[in-house]
């Protein structure tokens, strides 16, 4: 898996794929059908608040009535550090006292489902939410409750119950939601996640059915944001680089006890390209803007089994920095990796199923209709760039894609298991290679003509975590088998030689004094029988580090951060430091500087003279 993106040079002009809109509509079509068989109101809520005396205890502990039982949240930074999965003693303390009234009552069963925050999404593995959970399990179970009665789930940053966005709230979602459900009840909980609304508090209103879930706010979520994004490069030729407006727009739900569902969207447009003439016509039309459906999808939970169904991202590993073992999406590098990863990310049309018991997680995903990777055109600053043979004419082709038949789609396997507080996990992925591989011949008039095209490139990889002294260590490895690699030896029949290649990364998180967050990482790819050709913009080991380093001040108001990304041998490296203010709840605002350094044959370097300033207002709702 290509780490940075490369083309072959500045004159090359890469070729969006078009989104097949007739697949499309029968994706639509048949999530219609799917949300009309399951839009059944399963049970009636019943009003436990006054179920015997477990109800007063727990409503003195702090708990609240919610449908079928009740439920608890442990949130927050005094009772879960950033990227930590283990509790502070202050979580552990609260869980000793609701293990004393549970005790008493052995007719419930507990589920537990561990969630991360943004911050922590984008440093740590997601299965930090599953560990976290689990931990909190061992403490009740610590405590005499039987471990057979507590359910584990673990959900990500999926479910925020405050503004992902805004830091001053944001570590809430730092958290593990405890429902605490009698057991002639449990057959409710069984038929699917328990979906907590923004305000749970609300069903004490005892309305059940679909009714008394829209009453509740629970099957129609309203959430998205503003954004006005200037960038000006400082080296000459300097000047506005980026006058961004971005809307992003999502709606979600739950209809019923087994089905809820996502849609969102995304639009922007670019006022550089209108009032400037930097660029050229090419890049003008494929940055000046962009509507686009992002992650839409239905998701349907029975027991321990989740089928998500719909355009998604599948998010196996989360490096900061590069991409590793986040190898299933294609993703937009038409700004390099300087925007959010989540931004970046380019959801596909599919099903993902997965199955979660205990410690055991296990996932398949199938993709028909394969993405790839955008590249920036010729002529923007952040085109790649690749070596091509000197004072020889070259022409290029346009990229050929593979047709859109279930033959060519793609699918892959994830398993995970947690031992010991060691979370472990190996996949494989039958796909394609995102990046285009740029095929070779001499055409007439000893003209070198390039043609490139898509090729089949089946990964395997492995993702592991584990906390010790306080301290997150963490890897990932990705291993393609037979990626088509371009030659400079023009002696070469097509140009490309298929070559074995590992990319991996060591690392850990670590929280100082509850107050600092940093993250510190390794990461290196090997190309094995590189051989004596020299290959465009390759070497037989390349290694880097990354490191990552956040506060905050006043609540977490004022956020000062800094990602330093460098060459282990050779002067190559990228610098971001910026500053973000959260002010009026829902305003954020951002100043930075993105820094490159190196020669141009690096992937720093080669937009050593594009170091631009930064500016972002964010309005969220």
């Amino acid at each position: 898996m290509q780490i940075f993106p490369t083309s072959i040079s500045r004159k090359i002009i890469s070729k969006n794929s078009n989104i097949n809109r007739r697949a499309a509509r029968r994706v639509w079509a048949a999530l219609a059908a799917f949300a009309l068989c399951c839009f059944v109101p399963f049970g009636h809520a019943e009003d436990v608040s006054s179920d015997s005396s477990l109800g007063d205890d727990l409503q003195q502990f702090g708990a609240l009535p919610y449908r079928d039982g009740w439920y608890f949240r442990l949130t927050g930074r005094a009772l879960f550090p950033a990227g930590n999965p283990q509790p502070t003693a202050d979580a552990a303390e609260k869980m000793a006292r609701l293990a004393s009234i549970l005790r008493r009552h052995p007719e419930i069963t507990l589920r537990l489902e561990g969630h991360i925050d943004r911050a922590e999404a984008l440093s740590t593995r997601s299965e930090v939410a599953r560990a976290r959970a689990i931990n909190v399990g061992r403490l009740l179970a610590g405590r005499g409750l039987s471990p057979k009665k507590i359910k584990i789930i673990g959900f990500g940053d999926s479910r925020p119950i405050a503004d992902a966005d805004v830091p001053a709230t944001s570590s809430q979602n730092r958290r593990v939601d405890i429902l605490i459900i009698k057991s002639d009840k449990g057959a409710v909980a069984a038929r699917g996640r328990a979906a907590f609304g923004r305000d749970l508090a609300a069903s004490k209103t005892g309305l059940s059915g679909w009714w008394g879930r829209a009453r509740r706010g629970e099957m129609l979520n309203l959430d998205g944001y503003f954004k006005h994004e200037s960038a000006y490069q400082t080296p000459r030729p300097s000047g506005f680089t980026k006058m961004r407006t971005t809307g992003f727009l999502s709606v979600s739900g739950r209809l019923s006890e087994v089905l809820s569902y996502k849609a969102s969207g995304r639009a922007f447009y670019d006022a550089v390209f209108g009032l400037t003439h930097r660029y050229p016509p090419p890049v003008a039309e494929d940055l000046r803007s962009q509507v686009e459906l992002r992650d839409t999808y239905a998701d349907f939970s029975i027991g321990d089994w989740d089928l998500r169904v719909g355009k998604q991202q599948t998010v196996w590993g989360e490096a900061i920095g590069v991409f590793i073992a986040d190898a299933v999406n294609a993703k937009d590098y038409r700004e390099f990796i300087l925007p959010s990863f989540d931004f970046m990310r380019r959801p596909h049309w599919g099903a993902n199923l997965e199955y979660t018991h205990n410690d055991f997680h296990t996932e398949v995903t199938g993709i028909p209709f394969p993405l790839f990777h955008l590249l920036a055109r010729p002529g923007y600053e952040f085109a790649a760039t690749q070596n091509v043979p000197a004072n020889v004419a070259v022409r290029v082709e346009e990229v050929r894609d593979p047709a859109r038949t279930p033959n060519n789609g793609e699918i892959g396997g994830r398993v995970s298991y947690l031992y010991d507080g060691w979370d472990v996990a190996a996949f494989h992925l039958y796909a394609w290679d995102k990046f285009p591989v740029y095929y070779r011949r001499i055409g007439p008039g000893a003209q070198v003509v390039y043609s490139p095209g898509r090729s089949r490139l089946p990964v395997t990889g492995s993702t592991f975590s584990k906390e010790f002294l306080g301290v997150v260590w963490r890897g990932e490895a990705l291993y393609s088998a037979g990626k088509l690699l371009s030659t400079e030896d023009l002696r070469d029949r097509d140009g490309v030689v298929r070559r074995d290649t590992l990319d991996y990364l060591l690392g850990f998180n670590y929280n100082f004094a509850k107050k600092i967050d940093m993250n510190l990482q390794f990461i290196q790819r090997r190309v094995f029988n590189y051989g004596p050709t020299q290959l465009a913009n390759e070497r037989p080991e390349q290694s880097s580090v990354s490191l990552w380093i956040k506060t905050g001040y006043f609540d977490n108001r004022l956020e000062p951060e800094i990602l330093v990304m460098s060459d282990v041998k050779r002067a190559d490296m990228m610098i971001i430091p910026k500053v973000a203010y959260t002010f009026a709840g829902s305003w954020q605002a951002i100043v930075g500087y993105d820094f490159f350094e190196g020669k141009p044959s690096g992937p720093f370097g080669q937009y050593d003279r594009h170091d631009r300033a930064f500016v972002e207002l964010k309005f969220t709702f």
